[in-house]
């Protein structure tokens, strides 16, 4: 097996963009359901009236991750905020206080009042600077983001709704602060008028200048030319941080692996694309082949739904007799009419020397099923560079068949040999 990623178990940063790149309209569904792969087709290639839920789902991801890095960079700015001194005019009563401002108090020569009042200029740090105007309207763009309509279809438990809140409330926090308070109308107006950019060379002029030496407003002008100069679009690139880098990486090669399975089984089967769809029973697909033959891939369903009530399964509970779970990652299924053939697959997107422990686990569910020697199956797992060394092949004394071959998003067309071999299963 190649070398494996940092921590053996994530997606090197090119893979996750080649996920991402290759699975986005299902990864936005994914998202827009709460967690669920269970949405009809609202792709943005679909131009349905959906396409607005689905980009608010993505918006929505992206406006949590960047509220994140925002908020490293406004704690230290704001550790060290900058500013530049301002002369503010105004009048003292009695005693002097300040410097006294010697052209408006000749000019005010001849009235005179009880008790006297004298002009003086006061000189005092002024946070209205341009670096903090531009940290404002970070702030607000991000506060708007995170309010799309598509939050308040969440369920109360969501882990989007909470983190939502938590953002909010710690971005309301920072616009209170004295040293950005005064910024927001010049930021609101600057939003309003599409003039980040302008503002971004005037911070950059500033820097260049070296009227402004913390770091963070630095990486704030690199962080709003890529990421805040415009509505978020559902592409990959930048949109890589709503799915919170490697903390997504073993849901999104599950999404991942799903659309390369129905893409090739649609291939084999000589079915066209289609556009994505889910059925009543989860499948993602359910075709005829070009041979006549009934196809169908299902995400996440037990064994028993696919192939009806009537199915036994073995293990039960001693207590209550409640039959035991059993929900592969996925399974595919073809009926010819004459018999049939289910193989179950599992994705993995940790990397061990040797995948036998998901092997047993495939065994296992063979037993559960009945299947014994004739249970067919296959554990595919992530590793960088892919090669037909990493194909495993194992075979049991019936017509049992169990396949552990290595696939990479970077490289969706290294290693057919592993995928040949899954179609051989099911004599596709």
């Amino acid at each position: 097996m190649p070398p494996t990623t940092e921590a053996g178990e994530y997606f090197t940063s090119e893979a996750r963009r080649s996920a991402i790149s290759a699975a986005l309209p299902l990864v936005g569904t994914y998202f827009q359901n709460g967690g669920r792969l269970d949405a009809s087709t609202s792709t943005l290639a679909a131009g349905t009236d959906e396409e607005g839920e689905l980009v608010e789902a993505l918006r929505l991801r992206v406006a949590l991750a960047a509220a994140v890095r925002l908020s490293k960079v406004v704690d230290q700015a704001l550790a060290r905020p900058n500013f530049r001194y301002g002369t503010r005019h105004e009048e003292v009563t009695g005693a002097i206080r300040g410097r006294l401002d010697l052209q408006r108090l000749i000019r005010s020569t001849g009235h005179f009042d009880v008790p006297p009042r004298f002009p003086v200029r006061t000189v005092e740090r002024q946070y209205t600077t341009p670096e903090n105007t531009l940290l404002a309207c970070a702030l607000l763009w991000v506060r708007r983001e995170l309010r799309l309509p598509v939050i308040r279809r969440l369920g109360a438990r969501s882990a989007e709704l909470v983190e939502s809140g938590s953002a909010t409330a710690r971005i309301d926090r920072a616009l209170s602060r004295p040293e950005l308070r005064d910024c927001q109308l010049q930021a609101i107006e600057r939003l309003e008028r599409g003039q980040l950019s302008l503002l971004c060379d005037e911070v950059e002029r500033r820097l260049a200048a070296g009227h402004v030496t913390v770091a963070a407003y630095r990486e704030l002008v690199e962080w709003v030319r890529r990421c805040l100069a415009g509505s978020p679009a559902a592409e990959p690139g930048e949109i890589e941080w709503s799915f919170y880098g490697s903390e997504f990486d073993t849901r999104l090669f599950e999404i991942w692996l799903l659309v390369e399975l129905r893409a090739r089984l649609l291939a084999a089967a000589g079915v066209g694309p289609l556009q994505w769809d889910f059925f009543a029973d989860g499948s993602p697909i359910d075709v005829t082949s070009a041979s006549g033959a009934r196809l169908r891939l299902v995400s996440q369903t037990s064994m028993r739904k696919l192939r009806g009530a009537n199915m036994p399964l073995r293990w039960r509970r001693h207590s209550d007799g409640t039959v035991l779970g059993e929900i592969p990652d996925y399974l595919i299924a073809q009926d010819d009419g004459t018999s049939q053939r289910t193989v179950v697959v599992d994705a993995k997107l940790r990397q061990r020397e040797s995948p036998t422990e998901e092997v047993y686990k495939l065994l296992g569910y063979f037993n559960h099923y009945g299947l014994d020697a004739n249970g067919r199956g296959a554990i595919v797992y992530y590793a960088a560079n892919p090669s037909s060394v990493d194909l495993r092949d194992y075979r049991s004394t019936g017509t049992g068949r169990v396949l552990a071959f290595s696939v990479d998003p970077e490289r969706p067309e290294a290693n057919t040999e592993g995928w040949e071999a899954l179609l051989e299963l099911l004599e596709v």
